[in-house]
């Protein structure tokens, strides 16, 4: 039923997900099924060239999904709004003459103005930014490279920490320090722990001092606190999903076709992502590192595959139906019912007993081509390094994604998911990255993807990308030229 056996950790239209996977910060891209439910219809067409338009199968209707990544010509900023319904968390500006687009993350979708004031926390205020409640995160650094400073909640100060034996002192009065538990004296003139209280507290308390992100690591039983490492201290945060190895870039971490490995900065972690979703509600999908491929089967028997294919005849062969085409296709049997030995193909029986099946979409990581061998399945080269020049090289057909390729770098690919395509039951069927995408079942039983980031550097010409679990979150490119989809 559209639903994927991952449980995805890093995607991503104003926090967007890399298209890729030992090289990529946690996205996706989805194979094509042109059948359902997304269809291009020209009579959809809106007139709007910053509107993604479809005409949608299973609702029978126009559907008109606005694109964060696009331009067009304005006059003023009324030129670029949408209505809030359609758009809840898209700030719109008409800047030098086109519109840029900014998707606002969930936690700062708050709509605000002259009568609707922002409320925020001691450590998180709120400012009222392009009609949304922004953060202001509160600057608690007073100065002294000595001290580990940070916001409590709490208690509604800012803290400043002391690392142990790092400060001078000639009296006990000299060593005082705002952490949680830990109390130092003056011993031999340099602040020192006491040993009573050394160590005290929990991961996130400790005031350690730090010279690259890799200083700051710490495995309690199954859990990870990590960097990175800023001004000198460690900026502790639970990291999950990571065995709490060492990492200075991607390459330094293992994964698999379907777990991508990903380096904060600090630690390796993997990430299960949801990229085998397609839009089919009557398909299940799942990935297989078996086959390095999608594996979409069909829930009911597919409306092309009714009749049993006719049998060639062959005991060394099994008859199948092409459950996308209904095609009669003939393949070595490997003596299984409805078993093949050609691992290019996905084969089983559908409740009237009879076979169907269909061919493995092999995709490599951003612009790469992928084969498939009958022997092993989908033959991707690692090694293998493809840069795009425009979209199209990123576009592997799914109209379920928008993608974009991004100019710095040599040419890279992102994609982000498209709202009311992917088909859902529960918000367990919408799980995307858990960090820059959040998604959600709607009522209508599609699936809805917001920012739970939001990349903004205040520069109108570029465009920001979320990279999930990564200390530094975000990538800013300069934003493409006018887009007319």
């Amino acid at each position: 039923m559209g639903t994927s056996t991952a449980t995805p950790t890093a995607l991503y239209v104003a926090a967007m997900v890399v298209l890729g996977g030992a090289s990529a910060a946690g996205g996706w891209l989805l194979a094509r099924d042109d059948r359902v439910p997304w269809v291009v219809s020209a009579p959809c067409d809106d007139g709007d060239p910053c509107t993604l338009d479809r005409y949608h199968r299973e609702w029978r209707q126009c559907v008109h999904v606005p694109d964060a990544l696009c331009t067009k010509p304005c006059a003023s900023d009324a030129d670029c709004a949408y209505p809030e319904a359609t758009a809840p968390c898209l700030q719109a500006e008409c800047v030098a003459g086109s519109c840029r687009y900014m998707r606002i993350a969930v936690d700062e979708c708050v709509r605000c103005g002259p009568e609707r004031p922002c409320a925020g926390t001691f450590c998180d205020p709120r400012d009222c930014r392009g009609g949304f409640c922004r953060r202001a995160p509160r600057r608690c650094d007073d100065a002294d490279p000595l001290t580990r400073d940070r916001c409590d909640e709490a208690g509604a100060a800012c803290r400043h920490d002391l690392a142990d034996g790092e400060r001078g002192c000639s009296a006990d009065a000299d060593c005082a320090t705002d952490h949680a538990c830990e109390r130092l004296r003056c011993a031999a003139g340099r602040c020192r722990v006491t040993p009573e209280t050394a160590g005290c507290g929990t991961a996130l308390d400790d005031a350690r001092r730090c010279e690259r992100n890799t200083d700051c690591i710490q495995r309690l039983g199954d859990r990870c606190f990590a960097g990175p490492c800023r001004r000198g201290f460690c900026e502790w945060r639970e990291v999950a999903h990571s065995q709490c190895l060492p990492c200075t870039g991607d390459q330094d971490c293992r994964g698999t076709y379907c777990l991508w490995p990903i380096c904060t900065g600090t630690v390796c972690v993997t990430e299960e992502v949801p990229f085998c979703l397609d839009d089919n509600p009557d398909t299940r999908d799942v990935c297989s590192d078996a086959l390095r491929a999608c594996i979409h089967t069909w829930t009911r028997t597919p409306p092309s595959c009714v009749a049993p294919p006719p049998s060639d005849g062959a005991t060394s062969t099994v008859d199948l139906c092409h459950s996308e085409t209904g095609e009669t296709v003939h393949l070595p049997s490997d003596g299984t019912p409805c078993g093949t030995t050609n691992k290019c193909w996905t084969t089983y029986a559908v409740a009237e007993g009879h076979c169907v099946g269909r061919p493995l979409d092999c995709h490599h990581d951003d612009a790469c081509v992928a084969q498939c061998d009958p022997r092993v399945g989908c033959v991707l080269d690692e090694n293998q390094d493809c840069h795009c020049r425009t979209d199209a090289d990123c576009d592997l057909g799914n109209p379920c994604a928008r993608v974009y390729c991004m100019p710095s770098d040599g040419g890279a690919c992102w994609g982000t998911f498209i709202d009311d395509c992917v088909p859902c039951q529960s918000d367990a069927d919408c799980l995307a990255d858990g960090w820059c995408v959040l998604g959600h079942c709607n009522a209508k039983g599609y699936c809805t993807y917001q920012d739970g980031r939001t990349c903004d550097d205040g520069d109108p010409n570029t465009f920001g990308f979320c990279h999930g679990q990564r200390d530094d979150p975000c990538t800013y490119e300069p934003l493409a030229s006018p887009q007319a989809r």
